[in-house]
């Protein structure tokens, strides 16, 4: 962050000036108040320049941070918003519960976020309301179902949805409304309730899973 030209070329008039940075002191006595010239404002927000345009990371664990410049590849989706989704979920195996869980919690990326190989990112998406559209949609037991369909162990790859058509992220989605769009009969919803169980967006389904490698995506 910088300040006008015209406060910098002032600095480097003043900068080696003296100058009585108490402007009365009865205020510093009082409010610990002192005059901040220009210039030295300046000089502290080139100290903290790296702070303010680092990214928050979603890791293994919890968040860490980054300079834009660290990352490599995936940058056109820095300042979109996005949904990330672990990498390692349940849904098969002698790990999984029935009815599946299938995906581990998904959750909304902000603009300057970015994720590790911990999560898979889905996306970009212009706006917030596009990103909870998507949310809502990753959370309806068909679109689940028809990732279980592709996939054939814990790890989620973006393999695992290749049968889930993209829909238009201008609504919340419900089953009601794929099943309605889709025509899924009586017969087929139940069989659906029964493999998927419902997901709740506020609660973390990630558990303990971990990814094997030795696992075929």
């Amino acid at each position: 962050m910088r300040l006008p030209t015209a406060v910098s070329a002032n600095r480097q008039r003043t900068s080696h000036r003296p100058m009585n940075l108490v402007k009365s002191k009865q205020r510093v006595a009082d409010h610990g108040e002192v005059f901040t010239p220009a210039w030295m404002v300046e000089a502290m927000l080139d100290l903290v320049k790296d702070e303010t345009e680092r990214m928050t990371v979603y890791q293994n664990g919890g968040t860490g941070y980054a300079a834009r410049d660290e990352v490599e590849t995936g940058t056109e989706l820095i300042d979109k918003w996005k949904i990330y989704v672990g990498r390692a979920a349940p849904g098969t195996g002698n790990r999984d519960t029935y009815p599946h869980r299938i995906l581990s919690t998904p959750f909304i990326g902000e603009p300057g976020s970015i994720c590790s190989e911990t999560y898979l990112c889905i996306g970009p998406f212009d706006t917030q309301a596009e990103a909870e559209s998507a949310l809502s949609y990753l959370s309806c037991r068909l679109t689940r179902l028809l990732i279980l369909l592709h996939k054939p162990s814990q790890d989620t790859t973006r393999k695992v949805y290749t049968f889930v058509p993209t829909q238009d992220w201008t609504k919340r989605w419900t089953d009601e409304d794929l099943y309605a769009k889709y025509g899924i009969s009586q017969s087929e919803i139940e069989f659906i309730e029964k493999v998927v169980r419902p997901m709740d967006l506020t609660s973390d389904l990630f558990g303990d899973v971990a990814i094997d490698e030795n696992d075929d995506a």
